[in-house]
């Protein structure tokens, strides 16, 4: 099954169709599947480079792509009045996908958030607002980034 998808992901791909990075995560109580927020999202990038598409590609497809597509003309891409939701990796995905998986940093809102496997209440630095933390663990359904 999955050899299909990846053949129909290429044939997309080589006829200019933009291909967007997607997954079924969720959390929904008795969901018979429910992959992991986050995690799903690096083996899709993973596969869709599998795939044919490019890193660079993939990542567009994750970011600036499904931006221009549902017309969210405030973000998508790092430039001077969007949206401010960063993500810094240790490594260059452009040329080697994996590195999504190091995550160094996340902002949101221009705000930079603590990463969550890594709170310890008493060492949360003064420069993260209460508030961030609390937006970011609600958005990520209280586990925040692993």
């Amino acid at each position: 099954m999955r050899e299909i998808g990846m053949v129909s992901v290429t044939a997309l791909r080589d006829a200019g169709v933009r291909v967007l990075a997607g997954t079924d995560a969720n959390s929904a109580p008795g969901a018979p599947f429910a992959p992991e927020h986050g995690e799903s999202l690096h083996h899709e990038l993973a596969l869709l480079v599998v795939a044919g598409l490019t890193p660079l590609e993939a990542l567009a497809g994750a970011t600036s792509l499904p931006a221009q597509v549902f017309g969210l003309d405030d973000r998508g891409v790092i430039a001077e009045g969007k949206c401010a939701d960063l993500v810094l990796v240790d490594g260059d995905p452009t040329t080697d996908v994996a590195a999504t998986r190091n995550v160094k940093g996340v902002w949101i809102a221009g705000e930079r958030v603590q990463l969550w496997s890594h709170v310890d209440e008493s060492a949360v630095e003064p420069s993260v607002p209460r508030a961030a933390t609390d937006v970011f663990s609600r958005s990520t359904g209280g586990r925040g980034l692993a």
